[in-house]
């Protein structure tokens, strides 16, 4: 498998795994098995762009999330220099809205 389309999905920086928005919450617990610690789990996007003048947004902090109620991760928030634009990475495809657990 190619480097590059691997890190697009997830990487590591220290104790952080980043994960993109296409991987599965349930992708965790086996990440943790076979790395054989545990990291703080970062959700992101790729290229997140701002609806409104279609530059870059930049990262804003970190949105704390309890998984399943017994996992904490985060979600990268995200702002916009040229708007008051926020945004904040969304887990929806695996997560209902107002919901804690995965689908």
């Amino acid at each position: 498998m190619d480097d590059n389309l691997f890190n697009s999905f997830l990487f590591c920086e220290g104790e952080k795994l980043y994960l993109n928005t296409v991987v599965s919450p349930n992708f965790i617990s086996i990440a943790e098995e076979i790395l054989q610690k545990s990291y703080k789990i970062v959700y992101y996007e790729l290229n997140p762009i701002c609806p409104i003048c279609g530059q870059p947004l930049n990262k804003n902090g970190l949105q704390k999330f309890i998984l399943n109620k017994n996992k904490t991760i985060y979600k990268q928030k995200y702002s916009c220099k040229n708007h008051k634009y926020y945004k904040t990475t969304s887990l929806e495809t695996f997560i209902g809205k107002y919901c804690n657990y995965t689908l």
